[in-house]
């Protein structure tokens, strides 16, 4: 039983982010800043499409005796998750395939956002971003929030965890994890709410652009 309880980091992360969004009390008992306060800046904040990637892991379920992980890359403006996918992995190569499929698609960004984990700050993953020109963006330690795809990720909870826990098979995993991304990015989000224009999905918002051009080679 005690495999399957989230780990102490994921119960500190989580409750961060309750006093950071949410305005939850602080749990040394000190007062909650004033609502008053700016909210705070992200570092990168997006200003048009493509200048932002946003890539993270999420420890995603118990399956078989090993984690499951979900990995996902999104597009800062728009917030569509332009690829995603459950995986037994959580290393260089599984970060490597992923950025290729996306490329392929979207082609290049101008920055892919991350923490610092060692398979974002790994040789092969920065030698892939210097040969195509793309910034890499670290988020500050301890600052989870600063990457756009840790929301996300709490949206994949409430949404699809069940789903995740309850499937029999690998397989059934994957399906669940690729249905989710069609959910997420046809369903209004709460980042487009203000729009005038009838763009309220991450897809209608990204409306088909694509990033840099890249060539094959």
């Amino acid at each position: 039983m005690g495999d399957d309880l989230p780990s102490e980091r994921t119960v500190g992360r989580a409750m961060a982010h309750n006093r950071f969004w949410r305005g939850a009390p602080n749990p040394l008992g000190q007062e909650h800043e004033s609502s008053d306060k700016e909210p705070a800046e992200l570092p990168y904040k997006p200003l048009c499409h493509h200048q932002y990637w946003f890539i993270d892991i999420r420890y995603l379920v118990r399956f078989a005796g090993q984690w499951v992980y979900s990995i996902c890359i999104i597009e800062g403006l728009s917030r569509t998750i332009l690829a995603g996918m459950a995986s037994r992995y959580q290393d260089e190569l599984a970060i490597l395939q992923l950025l290729h499929v996306t490329f392929g698609y979207y082609c290049l960004p101008g920055g892919i956002v991350s923490d610092n984990a060692s398979v974002f700050t790994a040789e092969a993953f920065l030698r892939v971003l210097d040969g195509l020109g793309i910034e890499p963006c670290p988020i500050e330690s301890g600052q989870a929030w600063q990457n756009l795809l840790e929301t996300q990720f709490n949206v994949q909870r409430r949404l699809a965890d069940a789903r995740f826990i309850q499937a029999e098979t690998f397989d059934e995993i994957e399906d669940a994890h690729a249905a989710f991304i069609q959910l997420f990015n046809t369903t209004r989000h709460w980042a487009h709410r203000d729009r005038t224009d009838d763009r309220l999905t991450p897809v209608a918002v990204l409306g088909g652009r694509l990033g840099r051009a890249v060539t094959p080679e």
